[in-house]
């Protein structure tokens, strides 16, 4: 599967979620982000910025070589300049937010 993003998923009332660019374009991807920083968003699901990454699948129990050869595989890509739409949360989701339910 391509590692470029923007693959949608909607989800009536709660928004619209894309998958970000994991390729190391320093631009639209991931490459001007730490080690430290990927690590935490694939154990947290916390982007860089504080976001919310919804856990779609969960990693917090991955052990730290685990990690570190996910972001190896992921530094060793082609960069690919890609800018993709933020997700954009619907009702329900801005409400889940607002209620302290999902935390950005």
């Amino acid at each position: 599967m391509p590692l470029i993003g923007g693959f949608e998923e909607s989800i009536p009332g709660f928004g619209t979620f894309r998958a970000p660019n994991l390729t190391p374009d320093n631009d639209t991807g991931i490459g001007n982000l730490s080690d430290a920083e990927i690590a935490r968003s694939i154990r947290h699901m916390v982007t860089s910025y504080g976001r919310i990454l919804f856990p779609f699948m969960e990693y917090q129990e991955m052990s730290d070589e685990d990690i570190t050869a996910i972001i190896s595989f992921l530094r060793s890509q082609e960069p690919v300049r890609n800018e993709i739409k933020p997700t954009e949360y619907g009702f329900l989701g801005e409400a889940l937010i607002a209620f302290g339910c999902l935390e950005l």
